[in-house]
């Protein structure tokens, strides 16, 4: 009994920051949403909780058309029942959210503080309490005799202390700040070491993003380039790409991120005017670290800078026929970097 009057008693206290439209006749409105997962099955259904609010708020709230939606979503914890109230705009932003907790698994008490939490969020005026009534005057006691003493019923009664206001109930979070989130990014880079002169390429990556972690597959794309081989004729070049598949685990703290670069694809090389002219493709892996930043753009878009720094794992040479006989025209260099500039968009 007492944790089914403190699960109301919190629901109570758990009005949500924004509350919901209101049509013309000056009622609230909301689109409600509600959801039981297993192992809720003994809480009540959709149509049960539309009429005990209705029956709370003295109108039935919920209209489909409604700019402001309510969702609810009861499941089974390890701990008993849970539930979460989120209020979310017209644009989909979660403007106001709460959780609640029952550790009795018949449901009884979460579902009077869920009902009592979306009348809250819906219309927290029709609560408002009216101010009390003034106490009546004592009527005035006879003086009593001097040895007698006044019977008990004849005292006025003391009055009871107002209860103590609640406490003020800090906003939600930010989005970004408390839910793991899909993205997805595509960028440019210039890279330096990895072709015998400065190459540019592009990358795309997807991943999922935490409050203080990512986890990202980038796929690396390097425009050929070369320069000419001298050693070998004064027409010979030799031009040579990468193409990566990388894993970034990040570590964020406010706008910064480290990550760990684990990088696996080929290296072509493309020998143009040699003596034997041919394409040939090898084995390239590399591990290495990225430092960057992540500037907020507009809501779900962030402007990502970065800068990689790789050791190879493999190295491949290349070689061509001479005058005096095998000439190398390129070795895969021992280190390699990088810079990064794109675009991520975040999706719920």
């Amino acid at each position: 009994m007492r944790a089914r009057l403190g699960i109301v008693f919190l629901a109570a206290c758990a009005a949500l920051p924004n509350r919901a439209r209101s049509d013309e006749a000056g009622r609230a409105r909301a689109h409600l949403l509600y959801v039981r997962e297993a192992g809720a099955e003994r809480c009540p259904d959709e149509t049960q909780l539309r009429a005990e609010v209705a029956a709370r708020l003295g109108y039935d709230p919920f209209s489909e058309s409604a700019p402001s939606t309510i969702s609810v979503t009861i499941r089974a914890g390890a701990r008993g029942l849970k539930a979460r109230i989120e209020l979310v705009d017209r644009t989909g932003e979660v403007t106001g959210a709460r959780s609640l907790t029952a550790p009795e698994p018949d449901c009884v008490a979460l579902a009077e503080a869920v009902e009592l939490a979306v009348s809250l969020a819906v219309d927290p005026l029709r609560f408002v309490n009216p101010p009390a009534p003034a106490a009546p005057p004592a009527p005035a006691i006879a003086p009593p005799a001097p040895a007698a003493t006044p019977p008990p019923e004849s005292r006025p009664a003391p009055i009871a202390p107002p209860p103590a206001a609640p406490e003020p109930i800090a906003p939600p979070r930010p989005r970004s700040e408390r839910e793991v989130r899909w993205r997805l990014g595509a960028g440019a880079l210039a890279a330096l070491g990895a072709a015998p002169t400065v190459n540019f390429g592009f990358t795309a990556s997807a991943g999922v993003r935490g409050p203080h972690w990512s986890v990202d597959l980038e796929g690396r794309f390097d425009l050929p380039a070369g320069q000419p081989t001298g050693s070998v004729n004064a027409t010979g070049s030799v031009e040579t790409a990468l193409y990566l598949a990388t894993a970034l685990p990040c570590f964020h703290v406010r706008l910064f991120s480290g990550c760990a670069l684990l990088a696996l694809g080929a290296q072509t090389a493309d020998g143009i005017n040699l003596p034997v002219t041919r394409k040939s493709a090898s084995l390239f892996a590399a591990a290495g670290a990225r430092a960057g930043i992540e500037v907020p753009l507009i809501p779900k878009l962030e402007l990502a800078l970065a800068a990689d720094l790789l050791a190879a794992i493999t190295r491949t040479r290349y070689t061509a026929d001479g005058a005096s006989g095998p000439t190398t025209v390129f070795d895969t260099p021992p280190i390699s970097g990088a810079f990064h500039v794109g675009l991520l968009g975040y999706f719920r």
